[in-house]
């Protein structure tokens, strides 16, 4: 008997080491690929908001896709909305693409770009928004439109509330008596 109870415990200690009831080896503490260089980094979509230099959020905006260079930050397909100051309202905006400086200080929109609120709608090539000075311009082929007038030009500038939009270079001018007819003279 005592020579199958030894038996018995050299069959469990061969099976033991046969089975794996062995420790099992530390694990390694897994990581995220790091990119090689900066320009690889890459969002999908995103929100981001920035603010003025009084530390007021002026834009809310849903990116389609993020990349982060050294340069900023790459934007496509970007919507959102802008805030102005004093209570302003809310202007919707939209544009394919855009960049933020590396301090995100500076926003830029470009191709298709699309600024509305209420009764005012703007449109161009480019925007640029600089939170220092709270200036918004708008160039490349500008179309503006408000209840009652239509106007096209080539520079558009504004201050933050969008109160004093001012044209600046070549822009023409359209009076509407309705939004959709524009204003004919009788003889």
């Amino acid at each position: 008997m005592k020579k199958f109870g030894v038996f018995l415990i050299c069959i469990i200690l061969v099976l033991t080491g046969i089975t794996g009831c062995r420790r099992p080896p530390a694990q390694t503490k897994r990581s995220l690929p790091k990119p090689e260089n900066r320009e690889q980094l890459r969002v999908m979509g995103a929100g981001l908001s920035l603010k003025d230099f009084e530390g007021d959020v002026r834009w809310d905006l849903e990116l389609e896709e993020v990349h982060e260079d050294k340069e900023g930050l790459r934007l496509t397909r970007v919507t959102g909305v802008y805030y102005p100051p004093q209570g302003g309202h809310q202007v919707t905006i939209a544009a394919d693409e855009g960049w933020i400086d590396p301090e995100y200080s500076r926003l830029e929109l470009r191709n298709n770009v699309k600024m509305e609120r209420q009764k005012l709608s703007l449109s161009g090539d480019s925007m640029k928004w600089d939170a220092a000075s709270g200036m918004i311009r708008l160039t490349g082929g500008v179309h503006f439109e408000t209840d009652g007038m239509q106007g096209r030009g080539d520079i558009v500038t504004s201050d933050a509330s969008l109160n004093n939009v001012r044209f600046l270079g070549g822009s023409t001018w359209r009076v509407m008596d309705s939004p959709s007819r524009p204003l004919r003279r009788k003889d």
